[in-house]
């Protein structure tokens, strides 16, 4: 038998939240886009773009539209198979910048930064 606010339930199914828990909860929701502030949530994903994206909150088809891309292209970005053009990664950084991010062009291609010249 089932107990929850003064009512008894014979089957086992599921108590519904009281008020004051369902309100709390949706307090703890998160914003649905924009910069998170939580220290505790920083990504811990090696892709300089993956990382933002999730920083942003956003998901793979909504951000793809924000630069104006492909899903399957970001997605294969964010598998790190393959790099931004020029054009695009300007695009991500000025979305990044517009967003109070820190990302620049070197962030996007890492391993220009550890290329040797010859």
């Amino acid at each position: 038998m089932i107990r929850s606010a003064g009512r008894e339930s014979t089957h086992g199914g599921n108590i519904l939240p009281s008020p004051a828990t369902a309100e709390k909860s949706e307090q703890m929701m998160p914003q649905p886009y924009g910069p998170t502030t939580r220290k505790d949530s920083i990504p811990l994903h090696a892709n300089a773009i993956r990382r933002f994206r999730e920083e942003l909150r956003m998901n793979r088809p909504v951000f793809a539209d924000l630069l104006e891309i492909n899903v399957d292209t970001l997605r294969v970005w964010e598998a790190n198979k393959s790099m931004p053009r020029a054009e695009a990664a300007i695009k991500i950084v000025r979305v990044a910048k517009r967003n109070d991010y820190p990302m620049s062009i070197a962030d996007i291609y890492p391993e220009e930064k550890t290329r040797k010249k010859k």
